[in-house]
Formats: C-alpha cells, structure tokens, sequence
C-alpha cells in the first residue's frame, strides 16, 4: 500500500514539475489578414513554431520569463518579453508592420557588343591595342600578334615579313 501512495505521490510530482503553458495569438498584416508562415521562437533556443494559413501560433513552454521572437522576411521583427506561470498565455493580435526591401539592381553587360551591333551570328575574337602592344615587342609582323587567336593559323616560312594568316580556313584576302 504504502509503495502505491509513494507511486501515486511521485507521478503527481513529475507532472506538476512538467506542465506546460502554452503561448498563442494571430500574425497579422498591415491589412489586418493573418500572416501564414511567420516564424515565432523563444530567443536564444530552437524551440519556437510556424503560424498556420490563418497566421494564429500556439508554442508550448515549461514555466519561466522567456522573451518571444516573431519575424518574417519583408516585415519588422517584434520582441515580446513573456512570464509563462500556470495557464495560458494569449498574445491576442500581433500586427506586422511593413518594411521595404530593397537591393541594388544588377546590370548586365556583354563583353561582345560588336557581334550583337552586327546581329550576325559568327564568333567574334576582339585584339585590344594592350594585347598587340603585348604581344608586338620584337615582332614586326602583325599575323604573328593573332597566333594565339582561336581560328587562326599563322604561317611565317617563307622568311621576314611574308607571314601568311588564314582565318577559318580562308585566305588573308577574304580577311578584313
């Protein structure tokens, strides 16, 4: 008998050491509709929940001073300072206030305007006046600057200054 009481006596104790409170209320916009999605947490823990499509929250806590983190992207974050006792604890409504996001805009360039000017479809391989001058020291021959250019083939045996250049296979008369 006296080991039941003591059974009875012990469960009593863990469940009123355990209860839980809870902490609800309803997220809602500058228009007055419920905020789906909203993210409610206790700060400096992982415990917290979502607000349903109605934007209503219902978080269970043990009993303490906790302080309550509601944020959504777009809308100012709210702080809720919260004294969970014995019950329940209704927030009532929660109205977000509105913040503009903003960023900067990104600007798209392309590297080759020449082929988009021309609205042809062929590559295009563009020599800067740096590259030549780069590549020029001790050459006197302009073919040998574009050597390393895709789709050109340089060829210089016939001796000084009678470098031939093809392009794609053409010859350097069909070249401008």
């Amino acid at each position: 008998m006296r080991k039941i009481l003591f059974s009875g006596i012990l469960a009593l104790a863990s469940l009123i050491t355990f209860a839980q409170n809870s902490i609800s209320g309803q997220v809602t916009d500058d228009t007055g509709e419920g905020m789906p999605g909203v993210t409610v947490i206790i700060q400096g823990t992982t415990d917290g929940t979502v607000t349903d499509l109605n934007g209503n929250f219902n978080l269970s806590v043990p009993e303490g001073q906790y302080t309550l983190v509601i944020s959504s992207l777009g809308f100012e974050t709210m702080t809720f300072p919260i004294e969970a006792g014995s019950g329940s604890v209704n927030l009532g409504d929660i109205s977000m206030a509105n913040v503009g996001v903003g960023m900067e805009e990104v600007v798209i360039t392309g590297v080759m305007d020449i082929v988009r000017d021309r609205r042809t479809p062929v590559a295009l391989s563009n020599i800067s006046i740096a590259e030549i001058q780069a590549k020029g020291v001790g050459n006197v021959e302009f073919p040998e600057v574009m050597k390393n250019t895709p789709s050109v083939y340089v060829s210089n045996q016939t001796g000084f200054g009678d470098s031939q250049m093809f392009m794609r296979g053409f010859d350097q008369i069909n070249t401008a």
